[in-house]
């Protein structure tokens, strides 16, 4: 239903500094539009590759009780519930 994305929560420790920092230093690169696709778009695409071969592979066993939630800074919810529905597709077609 996306509506309590999940992201990472303080109780297993938060962001350690090192890679907040690299957060920082992303978002800062993407407000130039040379670097933005590669780190919002290009980057989601690589997580949802990641999530589709967790399934595939067994590691996510229970994925469709599961909202498959990529989201880069500001997406909608349409733009994140288009790509679970992708990969929803993706995981139908190599799992038949």
């Amino acid at each position: 239903d996306f509506d309590y994305p999940g992201n990472v929560s303080e109780r297993f420790g938060g962001f350690s500094d090192r890679w907040w920092d690299e957060l920082q230093r992303l978002d800062e690169l993407a407000k130039d539009e040379r670097h933005n696709e590669a780190i919002h778009d290009d980057m989601a695409q690589i997580c949802c590759n990641v999530l589709v071969k967790c399934v595939i592979e067994g590691v996510i066993a229970d994925w469709r009780s599961l909202d498959l939630n990529v989201a880069t800074l500001l997406d909608s919810i349409e733009t994140i519930q288009a790509r679970d529905a992708s990969m929803r597709v993706q995981i139908r077609e190599l799992t038949r």
